[in-house]
C-alpha cells in the first residue's frame, strides 16, 4: 500500500480502510455462518478468509494438513502473497520509471 501512496498519512489512511473491512469480513471477528449470503460470497474474495478458516479447523476441530479445508487455505493464502507481492514489485518498477 505505501507502494501507491506519496505521503505517509494518505499510505496510513488507505491501509487502515481497506484493514478493517478485511478483518470484519474475513470471519476473524465474526464467523461466515453468522453473515448474510451476499456479505458471505464478497468474503471469500478477501485474501484473509480461507487462512482464518484454515486455522480455525486446525485449532477447534484438530484437524491436519490432509484435509482438504486446511491445506486449501495454506496454499490460496500462498497465492495472494505471490499475487501482492508481484503487484508491488510491478507498482514500484513503474513509479520508479515514470516519475
Amino acid at each position: 500500500m505505501s507502494s501507491l501512496c506519496d505521503e505517509e498519512t494518505s499510505a496510513i489512511h488507505f491501509a487502515l480502510g481497506s484493514f478493517y473491512p478485511n478483518l470484519l469480513l474475513s470471519g476473524v471477528v465474526w464467523p461466515l455462518e453468522g453473515m448474510p449470503t451476499i456479505l458471505r460470497y464478497f468474503s471469500y474474495c478477501l485474501p484473509q478468509t480461507y487462512a482464518v478458516e484454515s486455522l480455525r479447523n486446525i485449532f477447534a476441530r484438530g484437524w491436519g494438513m490432509t484435509r482438504p479445508e486446511v491445506y486449501l487455505g495454506f496454499i490460496i493464502s500462498f497465492g495472494w502473497i505471490f499475487f501482492f507481492l508481484t503487484l508491488s514489485i510491478v507498482v514500484v518498477r513503474v513509479r520508479k520509471y515514470t516519475g
